[in-house]
């Protein structure tokens, strides 16, 4: 009789799925596409990786992860895990969601290729969630292809790359299988890697942040270290600085890499010496760069080069098997020298620069990031909340209630706490001018520009203020206008602006219900303390014809304002 059929091999993992490729080592985000009367979606990760973990989610900045949505894929044993977690405002690790909205859960590694598909709604009314729309979603990625994670994840759980893109789940791209990495084989003896001056990034480490994405490794036959820089579209540059100060473009010694119809390989990488954070990097007297080659594949310029872990020129790093300061930059418009540059041609401004402090162990490939820009984000808000819903209206109360409760002792709490607040704004401006790098364009212009309003008329209040005590008399028969008035009543116009826009700086951030409602139960308290005072202690003028003066109007106005 003949031998019965084999059974038919199992359906592809992302069978019926729609597939976009992210980042270079292979990593996919899937799903299932959605139309207008859909309700919930199946979504999909797959990492060409032996063990570790893989991961997406939803974020509302590239540049960030902060305030984001993520599903965290691993296999614990045998036992499929995926996560659902989320990341609070700021840095740090994912918290796991109160609520898991994920179901029909699947995780599996076959031929060293991890793999994780799950369903969840649209539109969760959970919080702690992101919502999915029929459009443009901003996804964030990331995987580990080293070690399993932590459950709940925890510090030492970092990606090995991460990145983000707009992914429109309404699409249909059919997957293409991700190809399982080689068969591991016994390690071949010590080689030269091509010899001195030739790149080798076989094996290489990868590090991702945002639009840039950098492979390296070290050589320790040859003393060198060749790298891979990455960005979308060619032109522009990618550059690369290892620097003195965390965070912080200089001094530093810097590699800045772009295409050039010039150069016999058509790209050219330009080694330069940082002298500080805000110059335009110099060339190099000395180019130490040792080899170099390029490509576009995809829409991603890559540029390689290589160098040697010492130099021996003054002011170039010395690349050794410890953690090293790191910034990125990237311009996406002006190519140095139109297109057809030298290593000598000049540089633009930077479109997009890292933002965390970044440190890099360039021979065991740990990272390490703090991220400071999210820090300063915040310390703005906080400094600014404190200063328009305290301190502020705390020396308004005590201008205009607490002259004879206090005596002398009000003008000096007035002073002070007027003083303070317009103090932390110029530093909280300060922070904002540091970590914004779109200037007035782009997202939250409104929050920028009456945040700028402010800035300068709170210059203007302190002015006011000390001509005001300067001018006073005890034989004045009434308040003037210039300068008391208009100090009076440019500071209560300028608070109820100040107040108006921490609301719209959190909306920018996406900060949780709970700040909202705290920064609103503190004006709140603030209304409800003047109304008070303003109707059993009534406002209080020191004149000649009265030391408890009140304008008829006085409590109409007020309420009025407030």
């Amino acid at each position: 009789p003949p031998l019965p059929s084999p059974p038919p091999p199992p359906p592809p993992f992302f069978s019926g799925f729609s597939c976009q490729d992210v980042g270079l080592d292979g990593m996919k985000v899937a799903w299932q596409p959605i139309t207008g009367s859909d309700t919930s979606i199946t979504l999909g990760v797959s990492v060409p990786a032996a063990a570790g973990w893989v991961s997406m989610g939803l974020v509302p900045n590239a540049r960030s992860m902060a305030n984001g949505d993520f599903a965290f894929a691993y296999l614990d044993g045998t036992t499929p895990r995926v996560l659902d977690t989320y990341r609070g405002a700021g840095s740090g690790v994912v918290s796991i969601d109160s609520t898991n909205d994920y179901t029909g859960v699947t995780v599996e590694n076959s031929g060293g290729l991890l793999q994780a598909k799950f369903t969840r709604n649209l539109v969760t009314g959970d919080g702690q969630d992101r919502d999915i729309v029929a459009g443009n979603n901003l996804v964030a990625w990331a995987f580990n292809s080293d070690t399993n994670p932590s459950n709940p994840p925890a510090n030492g759980d970092y990606h090995t790359a991460r990145g983000a893109m707009n992914i429109d789940f309404t699409t249909s791209t059919p997957c293409v299988p991700s190809p399982p990495p080689p068969p591991t084989s016994p390690p071949p003896p010590p080689t030269s890697g091509g010899g001195a001056g030739a790149i080798d990034l076989s094996s290489a480490f990868t590090f991702s942040d945002g639009p840039f994405t950098m492979r390296f490794k070290v050589d320790t036959v040859n003393n060198q270290v060749s790298f891979a820089l990455s960005k979308s579209g060619s032109a522009g540059y990618v550059a690369i600085c290892f620097t003195e100060s965390a965070g912080v473009m200089g001094p530093g010694d810097s590699y800045v890499a772009f295409a050039s119809s010039a150069a016999s390989g058509g790209y050219v990488v330009s080694d330069r010496q940082n002298p500080s954070g805000k110059s335009a990097p110099p060339a190099d007297a000395k180019q130490d760069v040792l080899g170099v080659s390029g490509s576009e594949t995809g829409g991603v310029m890559t540029v390689e080069f290589v160098r040697a872990l010492d130099t021996g020129d003054n002011g170039d790093v010395v690349i050794s098997d410890a953690d090293i300061n790191i910034v990125w930059a990237i311009s996406d418009s002006a190519t140095p020298g139109g297109g057809a540059g030298s290593a000598t041609s000049g540089v633009s401004r930077h479109s997009t620069t890292s933002t965390a402090a970044i440190k890099i162990n360039f021979f065991t490939g740990k990272v390490s990031k703090d991220d400071l820009r999210e820090k300063l984000i915040k310390a703005h808000a906080w400094m600014m909340i404190i200063s328009w819903v305290v301190l502020i209206p705390v020396g308004i109360v005590v201008a205009r209630f607490l002259k004879d409760k206090l005596g002398v002792w009000w003008f000096r709490v007035h002073r002070f706490t007027q003083w303070m607040a317009v103090l932390a704004t110029f530093a909280a401006f300060g922070m904002a001018i540091w970590f914004t790098n779109e200037d007035f364009k782009g997202e939250n212009k409104s929050h920028k520009l009456i945040g700028l309003a402010v800035v300068l008329v709170a210059f203007l209040e302190p002015v006011l203020g000390e001509l005001s005590n300067l001018m006073w008399s005890p034989d004045r028969s009434g308040t003037p206008w210039f300068p008391d008035k208009i100090h009076w009543w440019v500071g209560r116009g300028l608070t109820l602006l100040a107040m108006a826009n921490c609301f719209f700086g959190m909306q920018a951030k996406d900060w949780p219900l709970s700040t909202y409602v705290a920064v609103g139960f503190g004006i709140f308290l603030v209304v409800v303390v003047y109304i008070v005072f303003e109707f059993t202690v009534g406002a209080v003028h020191h004149n000649k014809s009265d030391d408890y003066t009140k304008d008829a109007t006085d409590n109409l106005v007020a309420l009025t304002v407030l």
